[in-house]
């Protein structure tokens, strides 16, 4: 006999063709019929919140008077959350925004009292192969995937995952889906006529006889007569024995049985079974631009500068810093990163995405004028601080922008030695609208506003180097003369003629003409997939 594990859930779009708008207004409908019904009736649960915290803090936006309430259901092991924030798609966000979405995650479901210790991945559009890793530095030894498997891959829909470094989890696939028991009917012939080909299909890779049959589907709501109707089917046939079961539980089994599952290392990108949607890895790039603008700035620039300003006395605003994250990984969700979505979420992730960047970016700016207002001068002039987040010296192009009355300016180092710089553009700039002492004045200021890029040396490794602004003063240096269409070091000279670029090898002398031309053609495909145009 096998044993069917009845897995009662639902798959929450947050956003996709509608809105988060949309979705909150169907969350709070949803929780509280999951809530009352759960309430009422000792027997139903688990209940899979789709490994996502996100969904209580959109729900109690909205029912805050709820929370004692949903907080006893997941004390007791009836509403089972996390371990992620939110469910995103692995491919295509940083491997620190990974990190983040588990440790957000996972704080989360600490406040709440409980977490499902199983790496949820119902719809990412194909699997990392360093997912295992991301798991187990966070103490989760097993997976459930939907898309990228086939039995090309491994033979079984169970199996060990192995990560680059070694470590592993215990993995299941749902071959057909996290939808493939939606919406099972509850009246026993029916059931009993419905269920056979989908266990069939279940049970056609299964390393063991234990079947997953995951009951729910995209906002689907609680299918609460399912398990009684099941529990009949216990008695009228010797088949298949189902039982109201949890992924732990499974899992569980699956171990009790001690079988040698096969290993997979790598990732999971197979089409076979189901649509994995490499498309998305170029549609709306400028949503992919922008949140890896915020991801590396955040990680590589803000975070560890707020280190160093905590390290010297400054405060170090955790919250705000996770909000940012929060933010961010709102709009990481696989359909709303993917920008698989109507226009009007799209504007909407890209909205999140600016804001977190705005927020960063103030953060950054607000920390470095206090550690500049710290330094003591050693030359004249006006104090330009540069902040090196990387873990080793070195010189650096820095892009600045300089508001001056003078026509000269130069730039010194700490030692009074003249910097070079470039200027790359300038205009006018009325200083009524930086300064606020101006906005009331009669008569107009107007500055030079002069985008430079500063040639900084001698970087300190996660540290920062004062130069002074001093007006007035001449460059210090010669302007560069030579072609104006070239650009030359050692190695390489790329050249602008015409309207082409060359670029020549000077190690090998080999010429490479026509280089980043531009393609200009159709896509006749959609939000997801690239087709070429029809005949």
């Amino acid at each position: 006999m096998k044993t069917v594990h009845l897995i009662q859930h639902t798959h929450w779009d947050r956003e996709w063709y509608f809105t988060e708008n949309d979705s909150k207004v169907v969350l709070y409908y949803f929780m509280l019929d999951l809530i009352t019904r759960l309430e009422q009736d000792e027997a139903l649960g688990p209940f899979i919140l789709d490994g996502q915290t996100v969904m209580l803090e959109d729900f109690l936006q909205v029912a805050p008077e709820y929370r004692s309430r949903l907080q006893k259901l997941i004390a007791d092991g009836r509403v089972l959350i996390g371990p992620w924030y939110t469910q995103s798609d692995f491919l295509v966000v940083g491997a620190e925004s990974i990190t983040r979405n588990l440790l957000i995650g996972l704080a989360d479901c600490k406040a709440w009292g409980s977490y499902m210790p199983v790496g949820y991945v119902p719809d990412s559009f194909g699997q990392s192969a360093q997912l295992p890793m991301f798991l187990s530095e966070f103490a989760i030894d097993s997976a459930v995937l939907w898309r990228g498997w086939c039995e090309h891959d491994v033979p079984t829909s169970e199996f060990c995952w192995q990560a680059q470094g070694g470590q592993q989890v215990f993995t299941a696939v749902l071959p057909w889906g996290y939808g493939c028991a939606k919406w099972l009917p509850t009246a026993s012939q029916e059931l009993a006529e419905k269920l056979p080909p989908i266990l069939e299909k279940q049970g056609r890779f299964s390393a063991t006889n234990h079947l997953l049959l995951p009951n729910g589907n995209d906002q689907s709501p609680f299918e609460f007569a399912v398990p009684g109707a099941l529990e009949k089917l216990n008695a009228s046939q010797s088949e298949y024995h189902f039982r109201r079961s949890s992924f732990s539980d499974f899992f569980a089994a699956l171990r009790a049985e001690e079988r040698d599952l096969p290993v997979l290392r790598g990732e999971l990108l197979s089409p076979k079974y189901m649509r994995i949607h490499r498309g998305i890895f170029s549609t709306r790039m400028d949503i992919k631009q922008l949140n890896a603008s915020l991801e590396q700035f955040v990680s590589q620039t803000l975070e560890p500068l707020l280190v160093l300003s905590w390290r010297l006395g400054l405060p170090y605003p955790q919250q705000a810093v996770e909000c940012i994250w929060r933010e961010a990984m709102q709009s990481h969700a696989h359909d709303s990163i993917g920008g698989c979505n109507s226009d009007r979420v799209n504007q909407m992730v890209k909205g999140r995405l600016q804001s977190g960047k705005e927020s960063a970016e103030q953060l950054f700016d607000l920390n470095m004028k206090m550690l500049a207002e710290g330094i003591t001068a050693s030359q004249q002039g006006k104090k330009i601080v540069v902040f090196n987040p990387l873990p080793a010296r070195r010189d650096a192009q820095v892009s600045l922008t300089l508001y001056t009355p003078e026509e000269d300016f130069r730039i010194v180092d700490g030692e009074g030695n003249p910097c070079r710089w470039q200027l790359l553009r300038e205009e006018p700039q009325d200083m009524s609208l930086v300064v606020q002492e101006l906005s009331n004045s009669t008569t107009t200021t107007w500055y030079r506003k002069c985008h430079i890029l500063l040639e900084a040396k001698v970087l300190p490794a996660c540290g920062y180097q004062t130069f002074y602004l001093q007006e007035g003063e001449a460059a210090g240096f010669d302007k560069p003369s030579g072609e104006m269409d070239c650009l030359e070091n050692a190695w390489l000279r790329l050249e602008h003629k015409a309207g082409e670029l060359t670029l020549t090898d000077k190690r090998t002398g080999e010429v490479y003409p026509h280089i980043l031309r531009l393609v200009d053609g159709e896509d006749a495909g959609d939000n997801y997939n690239y087709s070429p145009p029809g005949g």
